[in-house]
């Protein structure tokens, strides 16, 4: 039987140059590139790459110059390359790690086969894939694109069809990120969860499909909350939520400068409030106590019954928009909150524009945590009932268009 060599290098797409970038923020960063950038070790780049240390962490390796190379060659248990004829999917041979300022999408394209091997499109033969899930093909605009908030990582997998091949080969893998979605297919979290509606801006996306295993986890972000209360796992109009019992029940995430966010927002959740709701009562919450001090939140108004918010500017306090609308009825409702300083703050339910009132001064700035289902400076009161899922936080205000698009992609 024949041997096959599969080496995909990264990083030397382009001669002498590095697939990561040095200090400095950036917008879009490829291997395989003509401008002139300051390089870095790939375990030290804004989109660091490092072997696994499991099992298939063997098949990549760090080279003289720092950069990662993958060889699904000679094995340590004996094995001498790859049997014709097959399919092969080696889950976390690397991990991938955004070390930058910005969130960003990533995929990956390779060069250099030869003979019946192909290495990109829909019939490709070799491609990257997250988390174990060689569905979810790192293809820019062909497949799918990994999504990783600042500080989060993914495991890389390796996917390799030799049916028909009798070459070895020598390919060029070039690793891309960029702020930009540039993919047609589906967008894939950094925990492997496909991400529905828009993307870009988004900062922290808890789905609180965790809810049963004791933590309410940021896929896009580092920002996990933790269970207070009796918080438990039901099911949502996204796949699981959280339900809150509207006595002692809240998510708490700590303070974290991502979140503190005053020039442009959008707060998103689906929520099915009780009937029987306290006035004033929490979805999302960052804010201290008193006037002055309301950063951001969402949630209902005096009578418990209209969805509402009331924020505080940098040149206003007090600033409140509520919508005249059917919302505590024990029914699931699609809440969000836009804030642009240069405009206004939006208030929509069901993917509609219910209320705005203008704004010409930035959010006011204040350390505090995150909340749902109870106020972030008042304890012991004006807690959430009912069910609260896919919480999301923009770090830009999201168009009309794209708030009902939101809506329409995860109802």
């Amino acid at each position: 039987m024949n041997r096959r060599k599969f080496i995909a290098t990264i990083g030397t797409a382009a001669a002498g140059a590095s697939a990561t970038v040095g200090t400095g923020a950036f917008t879009s960063v490829s291997a395989d590139r003509s401008v002139s950038v300051q390089v870095a070790d790939d375990a030290d780049a804004f989109l660091a790459m490092t072997p696994s240390n499991g099992p298939n962490g063997e098949f990549a390796e760090t080279t003289g110059d720092g950069t990662i190379a993958l060889a699904l060659t000679d094995t340590d248990a004996g094995g001498s390359g790859l049997g014709t004829d097959s399919v092969y999917e080696f889950d976390d041979v690397f991990r991938i790690t955004n070390q930058g300022t910005q969130p960003v999408y990533a995929w990956a394209t390779f060069a250099g086969a030869s003979g019946d091997f192909t290495p990109n499109g829909t019939n490709t033969d070799i491609y990257l894939y997250p988390n174990g899930d060689s569905d979810d093909q790192l293809q820019d605009s062909d497949e799918d694109v990994l999504y990783l908030g600042v500080g989060q990582s993914a495991q890389i997998g390796v996917y390799v069809d030799t049916t028909d091949v009798t070459t070895d080969q020598d390919l060029t893998m070039t690793v891309n990120a960029d702020v930009e979605n540039p993919a047609s297919g589906a967008t894939v979290g950094g925990g492997g969860t496909t991400i529905p509606g828009p993307t870009n801006g988004l900062v922290s996306y808890w789905p609180l499909d965790s809810v049963g295993d004791g933590t309410a986890e940021d896929i896009v972000g580092t920002n996990d909350g933790a269970l207070n209360g009796g918080v438990s796992a039901v099911s949502g109009e996204v796949d699981g939520a959280a339900a809150f019992d509207g006595s002692d029940d809240y998510v708490n995430v700590p303070d974290d400068p991502s979140l503190d966010l005053t020039g442009a927002l959008t707060l998103a959740a689906w929520v099915k409030p009780s009937s029987d709701q306290d006035n004033y009562a929490r979805i999302l919450s960052r804010e201290q106590s008193g006037a002055g001090n309301r950063q951001y939140n969402l949630g209902v108004d005096a009578d418990a019954t209209d969805p509402r918010t009331v924020v505080d500017t940098a040149g206003a306090n007090g600033v409140e928009v509520s919508a005249t609308v059917t919302f505590t009825d024990d029914s699931w409702h699609h809440a969000a909150l836009t804030f642009d300083t240069s405009d206004a703050v939006r208030l929509y339910i069901d993917g509609t524009e219910e209320d705005s009132t203008p704004v010409n001064a930035p959010l006011v700035s204040r350390s505090s945590t995150v909340k749902f289902g109870a106020p972030a400076h008042l304890p012991g009161k004006d807690f959430f009932t009912g069910r609260i899922d896919d919480v999301r936080i923009y770090d830009r205000a999201l168009s009309a268009t794209e708030v009902s698009d939101l809506y329409g992609d995860t109802n």
